[in-house]
């Protein structure tokens, strides 16, 4: 984020943050948070409706995608190609 957009961007991180690296990535976050940036967080669980909400309230969405599952029957499945 840089600071000539700092009035005009919000970040949310959705999810409970699990492990040591999102557990700095918080950190960070309550720093950049003190400094006037615009972030919000959660440290647990966020309820389906909230979560619903913000996801519809914004034009930008950042996901981690698994690109190779396997399903439970055990078919190898990989995300956008169609067998």
């Amino acid at each position: 984020m840089f600071k000539k957009y700092n009035n005009k961007i919000s970040l949310w991180l959705l999810g409970k943050p699990v492990g040591l690296s999102s557990r700095k990535i918080i950190e960070r976050c309550k720093k950049l948070k003190g400094k006037g940036y615009d972030i919000s967080f959660s440290e647990g669980f966020i309820p389906e409706d909230k979560y619903n909400k913000i996801l519809m309230d914004c034009d930008v969405v950042f996901s981690p995608l698994n690109l190779v599952t396997r399903r439970e029957s055990g078919i190898l499945e990989i995300y956008g190609i169609v067998f």
